[in-house]
């Protein structure tokens, strides 16, 4: 494994000397946010939108101590906090959203260009046939896996691909074979290439397994599965309070999905989200897609930095 000591290392000294009291204190002080932010180097671009999601999570933490002292302390999970933080950006009082168009390009700069260059790399030292079919699970429109299917072809590695896919609350692209859950495991199709990104850490945990599973079962004997994720809990290096590390990877979800996505959110009223999951994957997640598929895979696993949140690529290849 790939582990970046370095992303680690920088975290537990920068956050240590502030949960070593007591770690809501500094999720209550948006000047001192904004400075680990900025030292964690978090996709945020200038000072005002800086400034809104530090004064965002301050206010947040303020507001709602004793639920997150609940969580801090292990009581509730953070699935719970996130449907509370959801609640309080909807609050009339906090209803300031963040610019979208910012927020994309805060992601496309920042987040999705460093997981794009690993899952590149992979996939051009990947022998692929020359028509392939690749699957998206929890793909939204599409428009990844249209762009690396892009990739391929212009990059002389395919000749040209089938794209299929699964996500309940897509807006659907006509260009995909969108297919339903009862369909997942049918064994009919076999794909060259299945992606999942930023998606099952938002699959409650029976659901992700059983699923993606039913997916991994349809991989083709030179196939190739890359999950990316973000808030991967790694047991490669230790990371200080790991309950604050899921909690900034979730609000840092929250804020993103809100600002580009208000509508799905607000689509479920009078409960904002209410399809809204959250639980960062680790190794128990990946382990059970090995053991409970019917072929027999091998993981590898890349991290990409160095900007926070770190983001996890993970590689299910067929063993030889």
């Amino acid at each position: 494994m790939l582990w970046a000591m370095d992303f680690v290392d920088q975290y537990n000294k920068l956050i240590q000397p502030h949960i070593s009291s007591h770690p809501l204190y500094f999720l209550q002080n948006a000047f001192v946010l904004k400075q680990i932010m900025q030292d964690l180097k978090m996709p945020l671009y200038g000072d005002a939108f800086q400034n809104a999601v530090a004064e965002k999570i301050a206010r947040f933490s303020d507001e709602h101590a004793e639920q997150l002292n609940a969580y801090l302390s292990g009581e509730t999970n953070l699935n719970s906090i996130c449907h509370d933080f959801i609640q309080f950006i909807f609050d009339s009082n906090h209803n300031e959203q963040l610019d979208a168009d910012v927020t994309k390009q805060v992601l496309s700069v920042n987040i999705i260009d460093s997981s794009d260059f690993v899952v590149k790399t992979l996939l051009a030292q990947h022998p692929f046939r020359d028509e392939i079919k690749i699957f998206g699970f929890g793909l939204g429109d599409g428009s990844y896996e249209i762009a690396l299917k892009n990739f391929l072809t212009q990059q002389g590695l395919i000749k040209d691909a089938r794209i299929y896919g699964y996500d309940p609350y897509a807006m659907t692209n006509g260009s995909i074979n969108y297919l339903e859950l009862n369909e997942l495991s049918n064994g009919l199709t076999s794909y060259d290439l299945i992606l999942s990104r930023w998606a099952l850490h938002h699959v409650p945990v029976s659901q992700r397994w059983r699923n993606y599973i039913d997916v991994l079962n349809c991989l083709s004997p030179d196939g190739i599965s890359l999950i990316i994720e973000h808030g991967f809990e790694s047991h490669g290096r230790p990371i200080e309070n790991r309950r604050v590390y899921r909690l900034l990877n979730g609000f840092m979800d929250v804020l993103a999905n809100i600002s580009i996505f208000p509508e799905w959110f607000t689509s479920t009223l009078p409960s904002y989200g209410k399809h809204f999951y959250v639980d960062y994957l680790g190794y128990q997640d990946v382990n059970t897609f090995i053991d409970y598929c019917k072929q027999e895979l091998k993981a590898d696993y890349y991290e990409t930095g160095p900007l926070f949140p770190w983001q996890t690529v993970i590689s299910l290849t067929h063993t030889r």
